[in-house]
C-alpha cells in the first residue's frame, strides 16, 4: 500500500519516546515501536524505549521521501538520499501511525493489521 508521501520533505523529526516524522504536506508519522535505521553506513535499531530528547534524529530535516508504503505489514520510509527507515508490525501494541495530510489517519494495530479512516 502507497502511503502518498514521496516528494514530500521532512519538516521536523522528534524523539518523544517514539520518534515523530512531519512532513512539509503536513503528515505526521508516529513509531512507537521498533525501528530499524539503515543506509550507506550500516543498520541501526532503535527501541521506543530508548528514544528520548537525547536521541537525535534532526539529521533527517529537509530530507525528501522517495517513498513510503506498507507492505506484508512492514512500514518503510525510503529517503531520497538512500536512508531507509524500517518498522514492522508489534504483536502487543500500535508499531506506528500516519496521520495526515487532511483528515487521513492509518494505525497499524496490534499484529500489523491496519486501521483506516478518512481515506476514500
Amino acid at each position: 500500500m502507497d502511503l502518498g508521501l514521496a516528494g514530500q520533505f521532512v519538516s521536523e523529526a522528534t524523539c518523544e519516546f517514539a520518534l515523530v516524522l512531519r512532513t512539509d504536506a503536513g503528515a505526521e508519522i508516529r513509531v512507537e515501536s521498533d525501528f530499524t535505521v539503515s543506509g550507506t553506513g550500516g543498520s541501526v535499531t532503535y527501541s521506543p524505549e530508548d528514544v528520548g530528547e537525547t536521541t537525535a534524529f534532526d539529521w533527517l530535516v529537509g530530507k525528501r521521501i522517495a517513498a513510503a508504503a506498507v507492505d506484508d505489514a512492514i512500514l518503510t520510509i525510503a529517503l531520497a538520499d538512500g536512508t531507509k527507515i524500517s518498522v514492522s508490525p508489534d504483536e502487543d501494541f500500535e508499531a506506528w501511525t500516519l496521520a495526515g495530510p487532511g483528515e487521513r489517519k492509518i494505525v497499524s494495530m496490534p499484529g500489523g493489521e491496519l486501521t483506516v479512516f478518512g481515506v476514500e
